[in-house]
């Protein structure tokens, strides 16, 4: 357990680094008046822009699908816990994909429709 300046400690770094994260595209990305922004600059924000979603949801998914993973293989075989861990995942993804070819590539449809199949198979 922590001691109350220990837990101070903690929570001042964390402060420090969620105010950095927040501060960062609005130090490093804003446009000077009259200065005209580099090709590398737009370059970098549109790699930016198209790759942070799917990277982002990547991560999630396998956040999630890890402990389970993990333990099967630590009991050398399939469990329910790992099919049970999986299927949201899967059926999740899966409907984003299909959401977003259908739904015309809009990706706030399909984030918001697979979240919720997320949702209400994790809470089955």
């Amino acid at each position: 357990m922590l001691d109350i300046s220990g837990a101070l400690l903690y929570t001042f770094i964390m402060a420090a680094v969620i105010f950095f994260c927040r501060l960062f595209p609005f130090v490093f990305f804003v446009e000077k008046k009259g200065a005209e922004s580099s090709p590398l600059k737009k370059k970098f924000l549109a790699f930016i822009e198209k790759t942070a979603p799917p990277v982002a949801m990547t991560v999630l998914a396998i956040r999630e699908i890890a402990l389970p993973v993990k333990n099967a293989f630590t009991a050398q075989r399939l469990s329910v816990d790992f099919f049970l861990a999986v299927l949201p995942v899967s059926a999740a993804s899966a409907l984003c994909a299909l959401l977003y070819i259908f739904a015309k590539r809009n990706a706030l449809i399909s984030i918001f429709g697979a979240t919720i199949l997320f949702m209400l198979l994790k809470m089955v």
